[in-house]
């Protein structure tokens, strides 16, 4: 009598072990959970690999020093019972590279009190997991001053050099934190120049006018010299209101009507947030009637 066993075909159960991490991170040994017939051994294959088999243990330590996609795959013998090999499906496991980071750029100066344009930024690469920020002034008593991507380190005074860097960090596996440049922020004085014409006293004229033209000089500083001057009219009150087309450093103004005027300068470097701006002092002009001569009739 023949006696005949058949047993279940052997299987392999691949426990999900998929990942991703950053070079250098640790990952328990790659396993396979087989079940059949005899002995069992083991060989451990790089897809695509050229020196397949990479290991005949049980379990696998996977390397971690070089940033790519590995797929692993084990293939499990059993000793008896004429059963055939049994090849697991694929392990994937993600190296990428740790992070790194762009920048920030450094911003134009401003002046004393003025904003940057943008917010600063960095550009970051590599890395896996959540991202998370530090935001720090050099040299600063309240660091961390932001955990955000960007930062706008707002209103700037009084004048110097602002130095701020930033900490990216990831948590996931063996990413390493990564510090950027530090980035300078100028921050200027404002433009100034000579005190224009005070007070003077002129006679009524019209067309042609009558009154000293007003002239801003000996303008310095701001970011640039690239200067942009605006009159105004404050004979009704401070601020006043500008004057249309005056827009030079110069300005004769009109001796029309009789009466007390005021005006002044002011002087800016775009864009109007680097708050570049100096206002001249206040020129009073009293226009007084125009002489006349008066002849009885003598005849």
């Amino acid at each position: 009598t023949h006696t005949l066993t058949v047993q279940p075909a052997p299987s392999v159960v691949v426990p999900n072990q998929d990942t991703t991490l950053c070079v250098g991170g640790t990952i328990p040994d790659l396993y396979v959970n087989p079940t059949g017939p005899g002995t069992i051994t083991y060989e451990w294959n790089l897809v695509g690999g050229a020196s397949n088999p990479i290991s005949t243990n049980a379990t696998f330590p996977v390397p971690t020093n070089v940033a790519g996609t590995y797929e692993y795959n084990c293939i499990v013998s059993f000793s008896s019972g004429g059963c055939p090999d049994v090849t697991s499906s694929n392990i994937t496991i993600t190296i990428v590279s740790d992070p790194s980071v762009t920048g920030p750029v450094a911003p134009s100066a401003i002046c004393d009190g003025g904003v940057i344009a943008n917010p600063l930024n960095v550009i970051v690469s590599g890395g896996t997991g959540t991202i998370s920020y530090s935001w720090n002034e050099i040299g600063g008593s309240s660091n961390p001053i932001g955990t955000d991507p960007t930062y706008d380190p707002g209103i700037l005074s009084p004048t110097g050099i602002y130095e701020y860097q930033v900490t990216v960090d990831y948590n996931g596996n063996g990413c390493d934190p990564i510090t950027s440049n530090i980035v300078q922020i100028n921050v200027v004085d404002d433009p100034s120049a000579d005190d224009i014409l005070n007070d003077t006293t002129v006679c009524q004229s019209s067309p042609n006018s009558s009154a000293a033209i007003l002239e801003v000089n000996n303008v310095q500083g701001g970011i640039n010299t690239n200067y942009q001057y605006q009159w105004w009219d404050a004979t009704g009150g401070l601020p006043g209101i500008p004057i249309g087309g005056a827009t030079s450093n110069t300005y004769q103004p009109p001796t029309d009507n009789v009466g007390v005027y005021s005006y002044y300068c002011v002087i800016t470097n775009d864009p109007a947030s680097t708050d570049c701006e100096y206002t001249t002092n206040t020129h009073t002009l009293t226009v007084q009637p125009a002489p006349s001569v008066v002849v009885p009739n003598q005849d």
